[in-house]
């Protein structure tokens, strides 16, 4: 029930509100064939990679200590792109299946860990940790530029016959909020990006890992699609209405769907043309809409590119995105173009890279980034365990 603007008395309305529920499981998936924990999971012929943070492991266990930009086509094996012969001592090949640019912010925990409200998902079991601090000093008048806070910037890639190639994928993961504080409204400040432009500090950016295709001609906020690269990162945003209700406090999550917008085809802007409801989850009965903090989720996304012609031309508007959460399908999305031939045409640039083969997947891409306009002003800490990629639906691990 709530109350209207108006000073002057109002009807009310009361709306019964039922509980959420999902009817659509997901499929028996690949983990229900493995043993508790996911051990053996690697086996399994659809399986391409897995991450399993168990006790006794470290970050070095899973984190590449190589050059860290992934972003320069000089790291990157020429025969891929059909510059020179094969070189294995670069990427894809150096440091195959761990992430690459694991920073400072990064840690594996073990199962006895209990900062920021951490509790395992199962005993014997750990988790990356990724700390996302606060910009100190941000007030009421601040002057904060334009951008935000960058916690989580790490990719794995696939092994190189599937690299630029992969047109179908599926994503899962143990994911959980850290309880350092929950944001409410008072954490909101009136800041400046330049003089005279006023805004709110957001609470709200990008998380999650997902397949990825990113260029330096496309992929991130707003360039997506076309034949200059794509990704598809998740969207959070914080409920701190302050109105008490049910949602406050809660992380709502989705795909981030803006990004693909005026290099995608006409009919395919979807950074123009959405609703929340086209990229936010829940809508299948409710669940999966709103995460809370200190509690594990079982995240699991599936990515089916759109045909593009063999022939280096057009493209088939026939892409699908789905999500579920604790193995209920939370979001599901068909008739959808997330790239188009011919690639876009650019030289070498040796600290530039390009869109390569088919603009199939490449890896997997860890972002987590506060923002777009302010920086955080909230401490918070992001945990995963649990991490497989693979060609078919995976599902909860056994526990």
């Amino acid at each position: 029930m709530t109350e209207g603007w108006a000073s002057r008395p109002s009807p009310r309305r009361a709306v019964l509100a039922e509980t959420p529920t999902a009817t659509v499981a997901g499929p028996v998936g690949v983990a229900a064939r493995t043993a508790r924990l996911d051990e053996g999971i690697e086996a399994q012929p659809s399986v391409i990679g897995a991450h399993r943070y168990l006790d006794g492991t470290t970050l070095a266990d899973f984190a590449h200590n190589g050059d860290a930009n992934y972003s320069a086509e000089r790291n990157f094996d020429p025969a891929i792109y059909g510059t020179g012969p094969t070189d294995l001592t670069k990427y894809p090949h150096a440091g195959l299946g761990k992430w690459i640019n694991a920073d400072k912010a990064w840690s594996v925990v073990n199962s006895s860990y209990r900062g920021e409200g951490f509790k395992p998902l199962a005993p014997g079991l750990g988790a990356l940790r990724i700390q996302m601090p606060k910009t100190p000093g941000v007030t009421n008048g601040s002057l904060v530029g334009y951008g935000g806070t960058l916690a989580g910037n790490g990719m794995i890639f696939l092994p190189e016959h599937l690299f630029g190639l992969l047109d179908r994928i599926f994503v899962r993961y143990y994911f959980r909020l850290g309880t350092e504080k929950s944001p409410v409204v008072g954490d909101r400040y009136q800041v400046y990006n330049s003089p005279g432009a006023s805004d709110w500090t957001t609470q709200a950016g990008k998380f999650g890992i997902g397949p990825d295709h990113t260029t330096s001609y496309g992929g991130v906020s707003g360039s997506s699609g076309g034949g200059n690269g794509w990704q598809m990162r998740l969207l959070w945003a914080d409920c701190d209405a302050g109105m008490a209700g049910p949602d406050e406090g809660g992380w709502a999550a989705g795909f981030h769907l803006y990004d693909y917008n005026y290099q995608n085809p006409p009919g395919h802007n979807y950074g123009q043309t959405q609703c929340s409801a086209d990229e936010r989850w829940g809508q299948l009965g409710g669940s999966g809409g709103m995460m809370y903090r200190g509690q594990w989720y079982c995240v699991e996304t599936e990515l089916k590119l759109n045909t593009v012609f063999s022939n280096g031309q057009g493209y088939a508007p026939d892409g699908e995105l789905r999500a579920w959460v604790d193995g209920r399908k939370v979001y599901e999305r068909k008739s959808m173009v997330f790239r188009t031939l011919p690639l876009v045409s650019q030289p070498y640039i040796p600290t530039k890279i390009r869109p390569c083969r088919q603009l199939g997947v490449r890896g997997l891409w860890l972002n987590w980034f506060h923002g777009g306009k302010t920086v955080s002003t909230v401490d918070r800490t992001s945990f995963y365990t649990g991490l497989v990629w693979g060609k078919e639906y995976i599902g909860p691990m056994k526990l």
